[in-house]
Formats: C-alpha cells, structure tokens, sequence
C-alpha cells in the first residue's frame, strides 16, 4: 500500500501543477484579454473622436501593469500636439507617481511632463524638470536643448549663452542657435537703455563668436549713424560683402544714407554698381536708380533701369521707371504710366519679400529668427524677377 501511495503522490503533485498552471494560464489570458479589448476600445474611442472616453480607458489601463507606460507616453504626446495640454499632463503627473517604473522611464516621462508645462508656458515648471534631467546620460542633450530654447522664449540670453556652449561641447542646438546672436540680442537692449558702451562691446563679442555675422554689422551701423559717424558706418556696412552677399539688400538703403552724408556722389555710386552688376540685389535697382537721378541727372538713371530689363528686372525696378518716364510724357501716355504704377503698387504691397527656407513663412521684413519655426537665420531676401 506505502509503495502505491509513493507511486501516486508524485503522479498527483504533477497533476495538481499542469491544473494550477492551465487555471492561471487561464485566468492571465482572460486578464490580457480584457487589456486588449479596452485598449481597442480607447483607440476606437479616440478615431471616433471622443477623447474623453478614450483618456477614460486608458487610464484604466495605465493602472494594469508596466507594459502600458510605452502607451501612455504615446498617447500623452498625442495630446501634447493635439493642444490638449491638460490631459497631456494629467496623464504624465499619473505616470510620475508610479512607483514601479524604471529609472529610465521615470526620466521619460519627467521629460515629456517638462515638455507639456513648456507648451502650455510654464517656464518655471519646465525649468526645473529639465534641469533634473541635465545630469541624466541618456536625456542630457534634449534637457539642454529644451532649457535653450526656453531661454529664449524668456530673452535670457546670458543664460542662453551658457547652455548653447554647454551643447556645443556635446552635439549643437536644434535651430542653428548661435552666441552671435545672442549678443546681438544683448546689444540692442543696451542699446535701447542708453548704454551705448555696452552695446557696442556686445557688438565685439558677437563678431569674435562669427565674424561673418551680418546682423553684427548691421546693429552697428546703425550705431554708427545714430551718432553722425557715417564714415565707421560704411566701414560696417561694407564689411557683409564678405560674411554673407545674400544680405547686401540690408545695406543698400543705409549706404546710399551714408553716402549722401559724407559726399563723394560719383565714387559712390560706382560702389553700389559693382555690388549690383556682382550679385543682383534685390531692391538694389531702385535705389540705385534714384541715386543716380540725384547725381548725374534723370537721364542716366532712366538709361540704367532700361539696362537692367535686358537682366534681372524687378517690380521695384519698373515702378521707379514708370515713375521718371511720366515726367516727359504727354497727359495720354502719363494716364497709361499711371495705371502701371498703380499695378506696381499692388504687386509690391502683394510681394513677400522674405521667407524662411527651413518652414517656408513669408514676411515683408526681416526677422533673423524664424517666427514660425524659430530656426535662426533662414528667413532669407525673395527675388521676384519679371
């Protein structure tokens, strides 16, 4: 009998095992059932657009184990980009309070927590999570990347200044930040003050971070003139030439004010028709017309805008054209001129003539950092040629 029982314990304790595990396999397949069905369901929730069913199941299921972290994040961005902030972060402060998350995961979602309250303007809130995440390996160059644009937002551009050299030693910024400027940013607001020392000194920092920084040159010419130094003005403003042609349209206008101060007519326009035959500026045509017309008579000018219809012609360049023709032209040719004028007029109040090569925004002044998109220097001079 003892040797039958021996026999039969075994053979029942596998038995009782293969039954505990089918229960269990069992009652963890019904449990993976039902996740399934109410992650279904919240998906269906949220293509039938009812996010607030869809939020529902899904923090139901945000309690039912750590598999659903990965989906909680993907959904709190989804809201994030949606604009629906509050349930971005409503999700993320629940995911915080875990207590059996990863130390990665704890660091993902203080990120996209600090993400939600930088959307929704809460630099503060921001700030201190992305500073958390600083000395976190594997988040460090977002966080610094995130605590720089922010900065930014708030113009804290010593702070700026910091941390754009702190991703320089480790990869770069997102936007083609530059401590150029930053300090161009500096020099403008001591400038505004009053304090033209230490508006002027930016100005050197700026161009020992980029000497080709054309809005350096810029800021200081109109420095320069402010201050009836058109000779140091010129000086500046000659100086793009060399950092970035595409610029030149910046300076024509500040040049020929500079040129009409010091005298010099002739030399002077010579200048400008060498920058114009060299890189065809846009809106240089004009003005250089108009010089010429004080200088050497409205013939020479009306000769130069033909030259140009043969080359790169534009509506500015036929307005001042049309312009000088009416003075010699009889009343009927005169009425004719005028209603090309006044299409001129109407194209060039249509024209962009900036646009950002990074998001495509278009604008009629430039901006040196994007306001669409916020990359630094893409906004760049259109060129409409007829």
């Amino acid at each position: 009998m003892e040797q039958i029982l021996a026999l039969l314990l075994p053979i029942a304790a596998v038995s009782g095992w293969f039954a505990a595990t089918k229960h269990f396999k069992k009652k963890s397949l019904n449990n993976l059932h039902k996740r399934n069905l109410a992650y279904f369901q919240g998906l269906n929730h949220l293509f039938d657009e009812r996010p607030d069913k869809a939020l529902d199941v899904f923090v139901f299921l945000l309690e039912d184990g750590n598999e659903t972290v990965e989906t909680h994040l993907a959904l709190g961005s989804l809201f994030r980009k949606r604009g629906e902030i509050e349930r971005a972060i409503s999700i993320h402060k629940r995911l915080v309070d875990r207590k059996d998350l990863c130390k990665d995961q704890q660091r993902q979602v203080l990120f996209e927590l600090g993400m939600d309250y930088l959307r929704a303007g809460l630099y503060g809130r921001a700030e201190a999570l992305f500073l958390q995440l600083v000395g976190a390996g594997a988040f460090k160059k977002a966080a610094l990347q995130q605590l720089l644009y922010l900065y930014q937002q708030e113009k804290e551009w010593f702070k700026a200044i910091e941390y754009k050299r702190k991703l320089d030693q480790i990869g770069g910024g997102l936007r083609g930040e530059s401590a150029a400027q930053f300090y161009c940013e500096l020099a403008l607001e001591s400038y505004e003050k009053g304090d033209k020392g230490k508006a002027a000194e930016f100005i050197e920092h700026s161009l020992r971070e980029n000497k080709c920084c054309v809005r350096a040159s810029l800021i200081a010419a109109d420095m320069w003139m402010d201050q009836d130094y058109y000779d140091h003005a010129i000086e500046s403003l000659k100086r793009v030439e060399n950092q970035d042609p595409v610029y030149l349209c910046e300076a024509i206008n500040p040049l020929i004010k500079c040129f009409e101060n010091v005298g010099g007519g002739g030399k002077h326009v010579s200048y400008l028709n060498y920058l114009y035959d060299q890189y065809s500026i846009p809106g240089a045509t004009a003005e250089i017309a108009k010089l010429l017309e004080r200088n050497e008579g409205d013939d020479r000018a009306i000769e130069f805008l033909l030259e140009t219809l043969n080359g790169n012609t534009t509506i500015q360049g036929i307005d001042v054209l049309v312009t000088m023709l009416m003075t010699r032209s009889n009343e009927e040719s005169r009425k004719i001129l005028s209603k090309l004028s006044d299409i001129c007029s109407k194209l060039l109040t249509k024209q962009a003539f900036y646009q950002c090569a990074q998001c495509g925004f278009s604008c009629n002044q430039i901006h040196w950092r994007c306001p669409s998109c916020h990359h630094w220097e893409t906004i760049k001079p259109v060129v409409i040629e007829l």
